[in-house]
């Protein structure tokens, strides 16, 4: 079964990738400031594929939400 720390370490993967080659890398501050930069570039993506942001913003939180109440 896949646990949240899985999807988290996932996420992790990418933001250090993205840090890697976008970004400077090292200090707690650093990885928050990919993260955010990484979550705002996909919402770039989403509009560039004609999908709503916020639409997908909701139905990520919504899966977010469904998958802490689970594991809780």
């Amino acid at each position: 079964m896949t646990t949240n720390a899985d999807r988290a370490e996932w996420a992790l993967t990418a933001v250090q990738g993205y840090a890697d080659e976008h970004g400077p890398k090292g200090t707690p501050e650093d990885e928050e400031c990919a993260t955010s930069d990484l979550l705002c570039n996909m919402l770039h993506l989403v509009r560039a594929q004609g999908r709503d942001p916020k639409t997908v913003l909701d139905a990520a939180f919504a899966c977010f939400t469904e998958e802490e109440t689970e594991e809780a």
